[in-house]
């Protein structure tokens, strides 16, 4: 381990920050229109924003603003009343 001491640059930086105003919804959910909104609501919240993906194809689409967090994901989801987060 090193004790010495690194500073990002501020690309480095751009490419680790997600802001919240610049968050999209899954890419996945335009591929599925033809699926029913009560079908949908059983498999996803009723809107997913990825933070964080891994780059490679994932049943979350492909467009957040980090990615490659050596496997990790995150996402913020906004779900319908009455739909808790134990169903995602």
């Amino acid at each position: 381990m090193t004790n010495e001491i690194y500073t990002p640059s501020r690309e480095e930086l751009n490419a680790r920050i997600g802001r919240y105003d610049d968050l999209q919804a899954m890419s996945t959910e335009g591929e599925l229109g033809w699926v029913g909104q009560d079908a949908m609501d059983v498999f996803f919240a009723r809107k997913i924003m990825p933070v964080v993906l891994d780059d490679t194809k994932n049943p979350f689409g492909n467009i957040a603003p980090i990615f490659g967090a050596a496997g990790a994901t995150m996402f913020i989801s906004v779900m319908p009343p009455g739909q808790g987060p134990c169903l995602h």
